[in-house]
């Protein structure tokens, strides 16, 4: 379950990394 939570923790942190670049970029 702990390698599950990691795995989802790394995936939302992506998916706001990605948000990030875009606001940047507009």
């Amino acid at each position: 379950a702990y390698v599950q939570q990691l795995e989802n923790s790394r995936i939302k942190l992506n998916q706001l990394e990605q948000e990030l670049q875009r606001a940047r970029s507009q």
